[in-house]
């Protein structure tokens, strides 16, 4: 019908079209080419192909056949409004996330609308980047990249978790709390999260593709505490996102790590609330923040199985 430019096709027994209808007993069909308007429509399914068998002796009569020329329109609109509907859902999910997509899709679109929560914020950065610019051509850095954060971020929202966004080479990760009940069986997922991710890339880097690529390492930060969650920015242009102490805390731990050859550092309360045992390296006052803070982890050449 597309490469006929037709909009209905007869495949009644006369026409001999009918044996491409697979099906036992047919004695008549029809099929229905309805485009959709493009102002109903958000460009991924405008056009609706629909295909009705019967198989009554004598087939489709002529009341039959004007009654679908009248429904199949409304019929088509449904279906793409549906098929666009759930297009445009996994679209923003894919750019926003679950809970932003959500928000969005129930109309809170406004710059400002935002709610505080607490959460656990994991911000995971790619260890050496800048000199991997200097070294990999642009298309090949662009993978080292994606698969840095493929590998990251699948095990946090296998668990629970979700992408606040990217910056740069570093990804910020969290993990929502609803109650004080969930709160420390959360936190052990974000931590197995976390070093699950760290897992995933020592397992890429053995591979024998890999073999002559920069391995894939990371530094990870994690904190908890009070968050604002919503859409932050500048008219006309915003993002879903999260902000506050426990995202720069969670940065400024990541960093830290550097200096301590550490792949993951935390505070000491999410990992008592996590129940896992790791290495101490001490109260540290963070920069920016005055009060120091009692810091666990675990080293580049810790053993992560924890």
């Amino acid at each position: 019908m597309l490469q006929e430019d037709l909009t209905v096709l007869r495949l009644d027994a006369g026409s001999g079209r009918l044996a491409h209808v697979r099906q036992t007993g047919a004695t008549d069909a029809i099929a229905f080419a309805n485009h959709i308007a493009p102002d109903a429509t958000l460009g991924f399914f405008d056009d609706v192909m629909s295909l009705f068998i019967t198989e009554r002796a004598g087939g489709l009569t002529p009341a039959d056949i004007d009654l679908l020329h009248l429904v199949t329109p409304v019929f088509a609109l449904a279906l793409g409004a549906r098929l666009n509907a759930a297009a445009a859902r996994t679209l923003l999910q894919t750019y926003l996330g679950t809970s932003a997509a959500t928000a969005l899709l129930d109309g809170r679109v406004g710059l400002g609308e935002v709610e505080q929560i607490r959460a656990i914020v994991i911000y995971c950065d790619l260890f050496q980047f800048t000199s991997l610019t200097e070294s990999l051509d642009p298309r090949s850095l662009i993978d080292h990249l994606n698969l840095f954060f493929e590998a990251v971020t699948q095990p946090v929202s296998r668990a629970g978790g979700q992408v606040s966004g990217h910056v740069g080479d570093a990804v910020v990760m969290f993990f929502p709390i609803p109650d004080p009940q969930s709160e420390r069986p959360l936190c052990a997922a974000a931590v197995k999260a976390a070093l699950d991710g760290l897992k995933a890339l020592e397992r890429i880097n053995t591979l024998p593709s890999r073999k002559t690529s920069p391995p894939l390492r990371a530094r990870i930060g994690i904190d908890i505490g009070e968050v604002v969650h919503g859409n932050i920015g500048s008219p006309g242009r915003f993002s879903f996102t999260i902000i506050g102490t426990p995202v720069n805390r969670s940065a400024r731990l990541q960093a830290l790590a550097k200096e301590f050859d550490a792949a993951m550092l935390m505070t000491a309360d999410i990992a008592e609330a996590a129940g896992i045992e790791c290495r101490p390296f001490g109260c540290h006052a963070l920069r920016g923040f005055d009060h120091p803070v009692s810091i666990v982890g675990f080293g580049i050449s810790d053993d992560l199985n924890c």
